[in-house]
């Protein structure tokens, strides 16, 4: 799409119960939930056009920092 960005995060299991409770959109949360599994890591991908999406990054960003 013009003007937007593709990022995808990649979590592991134990991310998940932190991803389900954040405000990412329900549709996010389903594609996590469901998406295919790289051993123990899924991938979350978010195409960046709007500041709403910007809100989501961050939030991916600071469970991203958050899980250890």
């Amino acid at each position: 799409l013009k003007n937007s960005f593709r990022i995808t995060f990649y979590f592991g299991d134990k991310a998940e119960p932190a991803i389900m409770e954040s405000s990412i959109s329900e549709k996010l949360k389903e594609e996590f939930k469901n998406g295919k599994r790289y051993n123990k890591i899924r991938g979350i991908t978010l195409i960046v056009n709007d500041n709403k999406v910007i809100e989501y990054v961050k939030s991916l960003i600071i469970i991203k920092l958050s899980i250890k």
